[in-house]
């Protein structure tokens, strides 16, 4: 296999799997409304359908910054090495290699930190161990409100539950 075919058939399945990434978010984002507009006419419910759904959602939430991070990274890297193999920087070439290769081989040293940011609980749990991080933190006020809001849907969704729990053991 030449270098074209492989870098071709390298872009399509980096650039098919962010597609695929976004395509499973849109149904999700769908299937979210669906349940929403449901549960405003209170004819349509389901608990396990609609915490599926919120699951789904959180962990597609979760994956975008890192599959975003990661296409980008791969697609850097490839662009370099075309640049280099086209020899449009004859005088550089050396330094292209290397930043090709960095974007390869280092992309894990990105990835974990946007990984660890994009999970709400690991990234207060960095903040809060890290003093520097201490005093950038402005937004404590803004998320004791939004708290207070989640707290109150979760009860509403337990109550649901239990009764749809109760209502299939009669």
């Amino acid at each position: 296999m030449n270098f074209t075919t492989g870098v071709a058939i390298s872009g399509f399945f980096i650039i098919g799997a962010v597609l695929i990434y976004f395509i499973i978010l849109h149904i999700n984002i769908g299937i979210q409304k669906r349940l929403a507009d449901h549960d405003k006419q209170q004819n349509y419910y389901s608990l396990a359908i609609r915490f599926q759904a919120k699951e789904n959602a959180r962990s597609l939430e979760l994956a975008k910054k890192v599959v975003l991070f990661a296409s980008f990274a791969i697609l850097c890297g490839m662009a370099l090495l075309i640049v280099t193999a086209l020899h449009l920087v004859d005088d550089q070439i050396s330094t292209f290699v290397i930043f090709a290769e960095a974007a390869f081989n280092l992309n894990p040293l990105f990835i974990v930190p946007v990984g660890m940011h994009s999970v709400p609980t690991w990234r207060e749990r960095f903040f809060k161990s890290v003093p520097i991080f201490q005093k950038l933190r402005t937004r404590k006020s803004n998320s004791k409100v939004s708290d207070t809001v989640g707290k109150n849907e979760a009860a509403k969704e337990s109550e649901i539950y239990f009764n749809q729990l109760s209502a299939a053991w009669r």
